[in-house]
C-alpha cells in the first residue's frame, strides 16, 4: 500500500524519529485489515483484538473504525493515560484469550497499541480544537503535564507523586528522557515516540512470556480534527508477529 495520499499534514511525521509511514485512521485501518488476511489472521474467526490507545475521546474514532475489521464487532480495551501499559502483566492477557473464536484453526490475539499527540490546522503539535472549546487544548494533556512538571522541577519545586497510578508510572517512566524530551523542537512528538518506545518494551515481554500467538502493531495516534476521523493520523512505526519465544517483523502492506 502507498503512502497516505498528499495532505498538508503529511510533514508532521518527520518531528518523530525514526521510520514510520503516516496514514489516516480509514487507511491504517484498511492496511491492517490487508496485512491480517495475508496472514490468515480472521478477527472473529480466530482472532480476537485488544486496543492500548491512549484515554483521549478523539482516540475513540480509530477504535469504531478497528471495530469493523474482518469479523469483530469489538475489542478488548487496555486503554491506559497516554496508552503506557502501567500494570500489565501476563494475567492482563488471559480474560481476552478466553474469547478468541475458534471458527478457524490457530488462534490469535491482535493488539494494536499507539500513543498520541494533537496537532491544530497550522501544524503545531501538542494542540487539537476540542468539542464546545473555544481554543485548542494540550493534546495529549497527560504528557503536556509531565513535561510541565518537569519545567517546574527544574525551577527548584519539590512535587508530589501524581495521585493517579498510570499517570504516576508514565512520568516515572519518561523521568530519565525528560531533559533530552524537552530539549527537542517538538517536546510533545519526542514523548509520545519515548512513551510508545518504553510501552512496547513492555508489550515484548508480555507476549513473549504469554506464549500465545500475537500480532503487535505499535504507532502513534495524531489527530487533528476533533470532528473529521479522516484528517487523523497514525504514524505506524513497528509491527511484530509472535508465536511463543519467536518473533518475527513484518511489513504492513
Amino acid at each position: 500500500m502507498q503512502k497516505n495520499r498528499e495532505n498538508p499534514a503529511i510533514k508532521i511525521k518527520d518531528a518523530f524519529s525514526g521510520e514510520g509511514a503516516l496514514y489516516t485512521y480509514a487507511d491504517f485501518v484498511s492496511l491492517l485489515q490487508r496485512t491480517l488476511d495475508n496472514e490468515g489472521i480472521s478477527l472473529g474467526e480466530n482472532a480476537l483484538g485488544i486496543k492500548c490507545l491512549c484515554r483521549d475521546d478523539n482516540q475513540d474514532r480509530l477504535g469504531s473504525l478497528l471495530a469493523g475489521v474482518g469479523k469483530s464487532s469489538g475489542w478488548f480495551d487496555l486503554n491506559a493515560f497516554g496508552a503506557y501499559p502501567a500494570g500489565r502483566s501476563v494475567e492482563s492477557l488471559g480474560p481476552p484469550s478466553h474469547h478468541i473464536p475458534e471458527v478457524k484453526e490457530n488462534q490469535w490475539t491482535v493488539v494494536v497499541h499507539a500513543t498520541h499527540v494533537g496537532c491544530d490546522s497550522q501544524e503545531t503539535l501538542g494542540l487539537t480544537d476540542r468539542y464546545g472549546m473555544q481554543k485548542p487544548g494540550s493534546s495529549c494533556g497527560l504528557l503536556a503535564g509531565v513535561l510541565a512538571r518537569h519545567k517546574d522541577r527544574k525551577a527548584g519545586k519539590v512535587l508530589r507523586d501524581l495521585s493517579d497510578f498510570e499517570m504516576n508510572e508514565v512520568e516515572k517512566a519518561l523521568l530519565p528522557y525528560l531533559e533530552e524530551i524537552s530539549s527537542n523542537p517538538y517536546p510533545m512528538a519526542a514523548a509520545a515516540d519515548k512513551l510508545l518506545e518504553l510501552g512496547s518494551r513492555v508489550f515484548d515481554s508480555l507476549l513473549r512470556e504469554s506464549g500465545i500467538k500475537a500480532v503487535y502493531i505499535g504507532g502513534i495516534n495524531v489527530d487533528s480534527d476533533a470532528e473529521n476521523p479522516e484528517n487523523n493520523f497514525i504514524v505506524a512505526k513497528t509491527a511484530s508477529i509472535y508465536e511463543g519465544e519467536r518473533k518475527r517483523e513484518i511489513i504492513l502492506d
